[in-house]
């Protein structure tokens, strides 16, 4: 899913059951050599069996997708902090972001202020399509969503896009016609 601030520990799920991940970590020591990997202690989202699709901004902010009871419909976005070594309980980004349909695959961009997600709802051009939103520090609430539109997104399924730390460009995963099967990966350049 992702790494930490200094690129020394790499998170990844686990499949242990039909639904359930459970996250995990492998850090790579100051002194070099292989660690083995442990379960990742994060209790909200460890207890959550639909947490899914996580993006993991910094070792103390993660934004998910689940479809946990009390959502607004399908996957919903969620985030989770940490503070003085305890995480919060999830929270549900709100209907600004979230619809009836499916929102997923999260990435929040190196600002912290603007959020890429994937969303098959009515606002789609086809399929999943690429969203983003930005937040308000002042009125503290997110943008309403706005679809990225042709080229980034295509008649199918557009998900997971991952933006470069300078967000001169991006990848992402799309099923579009002309491609070599399934799921491949894109390249978009802004």
């Amino acid at each position: 899913y992702g790494f930490n601030g200094n690129g020394r520990s790499v998170y990844y799920g686990l499949k242990q059951s039909p639904g359930a991940i459970q996250l995990m970590v492998n850090t790579l020591p100051d002194t070099g050599g292989f660690v083995p990997s442990v379960k990742y202690n994060l209790p909200p989202i460890n207890s959550d069996p639909f947490a899914n699709d996580f993006n993991f901004f910094t070792d103390s902010l993660i934004v998910y997708s689940s479809i946990r009871l009390g959502g607004l419909g399908g996957y919903d976005l969620y985030f989770t902090h940490c503070n003085n070594g305890k995480w919060s309980e999830p929270e549900n980004l709100g209907a600004k972001i979230n619809s009836n349909y499916d929102e997923r695959y999260p990435f929040l961009a190196k600002d912290g202020r603007t959020l890429f997600f994937a969303s098959n709802s009515l606002k789609s051009i086809g399929g999943f399509d690429i969203f983003y939103s930005h937040y308000d520090d002042q009125t503290m609430t997110w943008s309403v969503p706005e679809n990225a539109g042709m080229p980034v997104n295509s008649a199918f399924n557009d998900i997971q896009l991952t933006l470069s730390p300078d967000g001169a460009n991006a990848i992402l995963s799309s099923d579009r016609e002309r491609g070599y099967g399934n799921m491949d990966l894109y390249t978009v350049v802004f």
